[in-house]
């Protein structure tokens, strides 16, 4: 991906705080993903939140008609070069408005070529099977069945939350079955962000359009501790909102280790929103300062992709991030 600019604060490593966006809530055949009235195996309830979105239809922006992008013509200069300063730098970016966002939004995602069908595994009695390692979150493969999740015609894999049907229910990353039913009503798109053991300050979203608003869902994932912590300094009102963010807090956390436990809202949102095509994760130090449209049309649709992330200063591939992990103790 390209480099991203500093005023959307992102330059970032990869193993640290990433802003991720991801295209994932149509199934590999194109067809969107099943739909039912109440809680399903699958984790789907979706009635209600159709009928939100018909009483938000007069707060759609202008239908806007484009004959060519707004940024083709866009010119990139060089980023400036600073002598003292060793990490990112900022680099021009072209963003569109949001109506016009909107008019370039792809209609349908793409059928994947090779994956046919994807499945997850459920070990509600997982004990380890021999010295492999593994864990009671993510299951206890063995290294022929490491091995055969590498078949990706017909994917079978541990992909977390391996105790149960719906993930966040008695599978540990517990969330109340109220907050559940709120994550299954979000549909299209999930801005997401979490604070796990209390070492960062909640950053507010900016410059965030009122169809966004009323369209885009905002949840934050908390740990006890740090709810605990943020009412001292601030109030949650009886919507379990703080401003725009919708505070969800986890329980019976699977990990010891704060920041592994923060990585799975961060790697497994398409596990714990079923219902939405596309989602936007938020690293804890950063602030989202631009409109989410703004940001998918900018990082995904303009180039048909289904995955973005921010390009570290520094590593440049994965072993290299994976050394500098391992240095660092993480």
């Amino acid at each position: 991906m390209e480099d991203t600019p500093s005023g959307t604060e992102i330059g970032v490593g990869f193993s640290d705080y990433v802003l991720g966006f991801v295209n994932h809530g149509w199934t590999s055949s194109g067809r969107a993903v099943a739909q039912s009235d109440s809680l399903s195996a699958n984790g789907l309830n979706t009635a209600s939140q159709t009928a939100k979105v018909q009483d938000l239809l007069p707060s759609f922006p202008p239908v806007v008609i484009l004959d060519h992008h707004p940024c083709e013509n866009f010119s990139f200069s060089p980023p400036p070069m600073a002598r003292k300063h060793t990490g990112s730098r900022p680099c021009p970016v072209c963003y569109v408005l949001v109506e016009q966002d909107l008019a370039l939004r792809p209609g349908e995602s793409s059928t994947s070529p090779v994956l046919q069908r994807l499945n997850y595994l459920i070990e509600e009695n997982s004990i380890p099977k021999d010295s492999n390692g593994g864990s009671f979150f993510g299951g206890h493969p063995s290294l022929e069945e490491r091995d055969k999740s590498y078949d990706i015609d017909l994917m079978t894999v541990r992909c977390g939350f391996v105790r149960g049907k719906i993930p966040g229910l008695s599978t540990g990353f517990d969330i109340d079955e109220a907050d559940l039913s709120e994550m299954q009503q979000c549909q299209r798109t999930v801005v997401a962000s979490a604070f796990i053991g209390n070492y960062d300050v909640m950053q507010q979203p900016e410059n965030i359009s009122e169809f966004s608003k009323n369209t885009v869902c905002f949840f934050m994932f908390l740990d006890e501790e740090t709810e605990a912590a943020i009412k001292n300094s601030s109030s949650i009102d009886h919507t379990k909102r703080i401003e725009l963010w919708l505070v969800v807090v986890v329980r019976n956390l699977p990990y010891s280790y704060a920041r592994r436990n923060g990585k799975v809202p961060k790697l497994l949102l398409p596990r714990l929103f079923p219902n939405v095509r596309y989602s936007i994760w938020i690293g804890g130090k950063l602030k989202l300062v631009r409109d989410p449209y703004q940001v998918l049309e900018r990082f995904m649709w303009r180039k048909n992709a289904s995955f973005s992330i921010s390009r570290h200063y520094r590593h440049f591939d994965v072993f290299e991030d994976a050394e500098a992990n391992k240095a660092g103790g993480k």
